[in-house]
């Protein structure tokens, strides 16, 4: 009846927890001389079953936690640490419950080892923990297998970058961990080209002040001194206290990058073959019936510029216009059958140009689709002027 101990009681009441003492005996056996009333409203054990055979409340232990949790016992009694553990029990209805155990030891004069201490019910932070583990696995998995790299990327008030999430690909490159919940951007950054470095910066600058999303091509030099071009595609930023950060992806473009390197030195050669020979190239688009393109070569050869030809020669009507009259029927007549058979066609014909009529010859080819549908026309067009005079004057000379 001691005022003091029935306030005690009274607190011990409403805490949220489990209230224990837990005696670990010389010969190995453990009694729970007190146990509050909470351990039957958190963990489904009665008080009394605890303290009156105790061998079945720790038998309720989930067989895989309890050689663990006798070690915990031991070390602690042995060297007097605090109890700090998290085990499982299988409560009398079957089901799973979680525990978090805190506990003081201190030994008595008769050998005993006794802790008071507090267990709480942490089932539900365990589940949550579990999905959240399993979340973030699934979402791994998820980057691992999409086309590229995916992140999310903070840029600190420090002016620091710093990664909260890097796929495995893009982090094994760099030297970084997947694994890290926040690791420092700096080998990411400082492994951009220099050249590329400014117009990084340039574009994260942007993308904060017009919180429109990060879309930016760069080149990386790796530690094996291989240096590889990626595009690095972003949500706009968000703001994150004084900071923001993007979630994005990062793709691997070199391979396309050494393909438009290739195709650009092959125009090059070809518009240097064309300037040389007096070569001329167009594409016709069969399914909107107009001119889509022509080289520079042939606007010239017109006295105009590409934009200016395609505006000038639209259809095939105004094509012929310019075409000698003698040879305009001729001319309609291999186009369309060279349409009709897909097999294209070659053709000599004079066209106006500026003031005076010149030999071309034009030469096309047809791309169908997988349903062998004409949906294209590209051909060349040759000024063979020159090679005609030719032919006429040693005709002349022949004759005289």
């Amino acid at each position: 009846d001691d005022p003091d101990s029935l306030g005690i009681l009274g607190v011990v009441d409403n805490l949220p927890c489990d209230v224990f003492r837990r005696v670990l005996h010389p010969d190995g056996t453990i009694t729970y001389p007190y146990v509050s009333w909470q351990a039957m409203s958190l963990f489904g054990f009665e008080t009394s079953e605890i303290r009156q055979r105790p061998e079945n409340f720790v038998g309720a232990m989930h067989p895989e936690d309890q050689a663990d949790w006798r070690r915990a016992i031991e070390e602690s009694a042995r060297d007097l640490t605090p109890f700090d553990h998290e085990h499982r029990f299988i409560n009398p209805d079957g089901k799973i419950v979680w525990a978090h155990a805190l506990a003081i030891p201190r030994r008595m004069e008769n050998g005993d080892v006794v802790w008071d201490g507090v267990a709480f019910n942490v089932t539900e932070r365990k589940g949550l923990e579990v999905l959240l583990r399993d979340t973030r696995q699934e979402l791994a998995d998820i980057a691992a297998n999409v086309p590229g790299d995916v992140y999310r990327r903070y840029l600190r008030p420090d002016g620091r970058i710093t990664f909260s999430l890097v796929s495995s690909n893009i982090a094994e490159m760099l030297g970084m961990s997947p694994e890290v919940d926040e690791q420092d951007g700096g080998p990411f950054v400082d492994s951009k080209a220099p050249n590329d470095r400014p117009r990084w910066w340039a574009a994260v600058e942007q993308s904060i002040a017009k919180r429109q999303r990060f879309d930016i091509e760069f080149r990386i030099h790796l530690p094996d001194g291989e240096t590889k071009w990626f595009r690095s595609i972003t949500s706009p930023p968000r703001a994150q206290g004084d900071s923001f950060f993007w979630d994005g992806v990062t793709i691997d473009i070199s391979t396309q990058k050494r393909a438009e390197s290739a195709l650009q030195q092959s125009e090059a050669l070809l518009r240097h073959g064309a300037k040389l020979a007096g070569l001329g190239y167009w594409v016709w688009d069969e399914i909107e019936e107009r001119s889509t393109y022509c080289s520079a070569e042939l606007a010239t050869l017109h006295g105009l510029t590409p934009a200016q030809y395609l505006e000038r020669f639209p259809t095939h009507e105004a094509v012929l216009s310019v075409v000698h009259p003698d040879d305009r029927e001729a001319y309609d007549q291999a186009v369309h059958q060279g349409e009709k058979d897909g097999s294209g066609y070659e053709v000599e014909l004079r066209v106006l140009i500026g003031d005076e009529y010149r030999f071309l010859r034009e030469i096309s080819e047809c791309v169908h689709d997988d349903r062998w549908r004409l949906v294209q026309t590209y051909g060349t067009l040759q000024d063979i002027t020159a090679e005609k005079l030719n032919e006429a004057r040693l005709r002349m000379a022949i004759e005289e």
